[in-house]
């Protein structure tokens, strides 16, 4: 099942993108988010290849899959990486 995280409701669309707004800075991102059998909740960024968690709880999942995801792109700049995630975080001004 994938939920709309804004509002914790399931959602039909699995394209459903949300706004995130970290220390200022707003970008988008789709977060999936299912329920396994034995009751965890798994949440994914499939435009971050390896961006997948597991939480006791839904707002567990996405917590732990958002930081994942800023630690992916952090990495990223580290390692001097081009991608277009970045592209959308950051602009530099001329």
């Amino acid at each position: 099942m994938i939920f709309d995280v804004a509002k914790k409701l399931p959602i039909c669309s699995p394209k459903k993108n949300l706004n995130r707004s970290v220390h200022g800075v707003t970008f988008t991102m789709r977060i999936e988010v299912e329920t396994e059998d034995d009751g965890r909740f798994i949440a994914e960024v499939p435009a971050i290849p390896g961006a997948m968690v597991y939480g006791d709880t839904a707002d567990e999942a996405i917590r732990k899959v958002e930081s994942l995801v800023l630690r992916i792109l952090a990495d990223r700049i580290d390692s001097g990486e081009n991608s277009d995630e970045l592209a959308e975080v950051f602009t530099v001004s001329a």
